[in-house]
């Protein structure tokens, strides 16, 4: 039910006060037009979708546009014609260090077939897809995501929360009761979207409310009203769209970004914090690219004109002739003032990243190679950041998604297909489920050397089985079938584990046929 008329503008914010000085200030400001049924909760999130996407100067006068009906139209009332894009640069590092492709968590318990049923999911259901699109929806402030049961395969669909209201359980707050969408669109929407219109309803730029409600037993949607007095006295459901599903639970897991005591509905908006800069940044890269494109076509200031009246100025005609007492010379601008400008925005963006925890490091400035670690140590505000998202989209996320997909299967309403596999004891999985979670940075080569060392060193010592150590490794080397690992290290006889060290010395641990 997403589609583009959810940010529908039908009242300019701040002619009747949202209850919060900041966002009524914003929407002033920006000259912001919200819709007139919104709370406070959906104002800031637009806004922030607004900074997300590099809309929130839309509704400002050109750049170019100075002077209308021969007034002059301030700095402040246009939009800049250079728009940094600082709020998604923060969302892609944080989001891409949670979810990337060498970042996406592996599901460990105590039953092999339900890791390997997991697995299948992930693989089959492109789940990691979901968890990303996710990951930066949710960066705003929290993120719905919905499991479908559709020709027996497993769907995930990730609702931007601008619309929705979900109903916490109030002995399980992190269980929904039910989860509500009420969505403002237009005849044209509905028209595209292939919807039944009657004739009388063809206008495209009639008003309508698309409701649909999920609950424990059923999805419920509902026929489109016209007004929102109708939904408010009675809504008639559809019974052509709706479904029941009879799980005894609400298929849907909310997920809040960053933690915060504000809301206990949203979390933390990842760049929150940096609104203001980022406008201050606009705003000099445009001045700065004024200054260029001034330089680069100065104003002519001649002295005594009056010995070239009646010529037409041409440019590049050649010198000018002027009097005796005539002077002529182009009107640039210090350069030192484009320098000042360039190493202030530099400085607003370190102070940006800085307040956000987002990624600081400059390639020019690395001369060398580094390890995993150091670069761990070099990118610790970000690490910092993802680590606290993986909370928020790995245990409280990602984890109760699994938990959700198990108890669909074990509610035996809906068919499975067996392209995943059998699982094994759900019940016994749930309680030993746990993410596995890669290391931050590719190891170098010296890093796998003293890793390898030291797994020998434990061996050899008797701290950990072989089957241990073979799990450590397991995904670096692609190592899928541990068991099977094992027995061909048996079968090929005494293994010496070896490595060359920095002093030419030869560490190793040699290992014997006995099991561990």
């Amino acid at each position: 039910m997403d589609s583009a008329e959810d940010f529908l503008p039908f009242q300019v914010g701040g002619s009747s006060s949202c209850g919060n000085s900041f966002l009524d200030m914003m929407c002033q400001r920006f000259r912001i037009k919200t819709n007139k049924e919104w709370d406070a909760r959906q104002v800031k999130l637009y806004i922030y979708n607004l900074f997300y996407y590099g809309q929130i100067y839309d509704a400002l006068s050109p750049w170019n546009t100075e002077y209308a009906s021969n007034k002059y139209i301030p700095l402040n009332k246009r939009r800049p014609c250079v728009i940094y894009p600082i709020p998604r640069i923060i969302v892609n590092d944080s989001v891409g260090m949670l979810f990337g492709n060498s970042h996406f968590p592996v599901m460990r318990c105590d039953d092999e077939d339900t890791e390997n049923f997991i697995q299948s999911i992930n693989r089959v259901s492109n789940i990691k897809n979901a968890m990303m699109c996710a990951a930066k929806i949710g960066s705003l402030g929290s993120v719905c995501v919905i499991a479908k049961v559709l020709n027996s395969k497993f769907h995930f669909d990730v609702l931007n929360t601008l619309n929705v209201f979900p109903v916490f359980d109030k002995l399980n707050p992190h269980c929904l009761e039910s989860l509500t969408e009420k969505v403002k669109v237009t005849g044209a929407t509905l028209i595209n979207s292939g919807e039944d219109l009657e004739p009388t309803d063809l206008n495209k730029s009639k008003i309508f409310w698309m409701v649909r409600k999920l609950t424990k037993t059923q999805e419920i949607f509902y026929k489109m009203a016209e007004d929102k007095k109708d939904w408010e006295v009675g809504l008639v459901e559809d019974t052509e769209k709706s479904s029941t599903h009879n799980f005894g639970f609400v298929p849907a897991v909310w997920i809040k970004n960053l933690p915060t005591v504000d809301s206990e509905i949203d979390g933390e908006c990842t760049f929150g914090s940096v609104l203001d800069m980022c406008v201050e940044t606009d705003y000099q890269l445009s001045q700065l690219a004024r200054l260029l494109r001034y330089n680069s076509d100065p104003t002519l200031v001649i002295k005594d004109p009056s010995a070239i009246d009646g010529q037409i100025l041409i440019k590049g005609q050649g010198a000018l002739k002027l009097g005796e007492n005539g002077d002529a010379f182009l009107l640039e601008m210090n350069g030192q003032s484009t320098k000042s400008v360039i190493d202030y925005v530099k400085t607003l963006r370190e102070f940006a990243i800085e307040a956000s925890r987002g990624n600081r490091s400059s390639p020019n400035k690395m001369n060398a190679l580094h390890s995993g670690k150091a670069l761990q140590m070099l990118n610790s505000p970000l690490i910092s950041l993802a680590d606290e998202l993986r909370l928020s989209y790995g245990n409280n996320g990602l984890l109760e998604i699994y938990k959700l997909v198990f108890a669909i299967c074990e509610s035996n309403q809906v068919e499975i297909s067996d392209i995943y596999g059998a699982y094994g004891d759900l019940k016994k999985a749930m309680h030993s489920m746990i993410l596995d979670w890669p290391e931050w940075y590719p190891s170098t080569m010296s890093d796998n050397l003293q890793e390898s060392q030291a797994i020998a060193t434990n061996m050899q010592s008797g701290v950990i089985s072989r089957e241990t150590a073979i799990s450590s490794i397991a995904e670096k080397y692609n190592i899928t079938d541990i068991q099977k690992e094992l027995t061909d290290i048996l079968h090929d006889g005494n293994y010496n584990l070896s490595a060359q060290s920095d002093s030419g010395t030869v560490a190793s641990a040699d290992v014997d046929h006995q099991e561990d």
